[in-house]
């Protein structure tokens, strides 16, 4: 990927995500989408309507199919990957996914989406939104608790 692309991708902060979330006029999966990149530690909770798509699927090329997921991401405006901490697999998800997405621009019809990461992971986000019940789906506070996911 070249340095254009890479600087593309920004930080969001979470309370900039729940209040996109939180706002009636914006449509999940239209308007931006969360993409979680977690793999096992998915596990103990999520962003209400989050895709989550594990990392160890995209570093093969054998088991990630790319072209559905590409087709989809072109239709929304935003795209906000993270990970646990997103220090390693969130960032590195948006860069492939803008890297692939570059690729497919030449011959697309809509504009490039704008690519973030959530800054600080779903670590940040169950910390700050743990007890908001519409920021989270699936969560299981004992696991967070525990610090299994480390």
């Amino acid at each position: 990927m070249n340095r254009a692309a890479m600087a593309a991708i920004k930080l969001m902060q979470p309370a900039e995500l729940a209040a996109m979330l939180r706002s009636p006029a914006l449509v999940p999966g239209k308007d931006y989408l969360v993409v979680d990149v977690r793999d096992d530690d998915f596990e103990g909770g999520n962003i209400p309507g989050a895709l989550h798509l594990p990392s160890h699927q995209l570093s093969s090329p054998y088991t990630f199919d790319a072209r559905p997921h590409l087709d989809q991401f072109m239709t929304i405006p935003k795209l906000i990957f993270h990970c646990a901490m997103s220090q390693q697999r969130g960032p590195k998800a948006a860069m492939l996914i803008g890297r692939l997405l570059t690729e497919d621009a030449a011959t697309a019809t809509t504009a490039m989406p704008e690519l973030y990461v959530l800054r600080g992971g779903f670590a940040a986000w169950q910390s700050a939104y743990k007890t908001e019940p519409d920021l989270l789906e699936n969560y299981n506070a004992k696991m967070w608790e525990e610090g299994w996911w480390m």
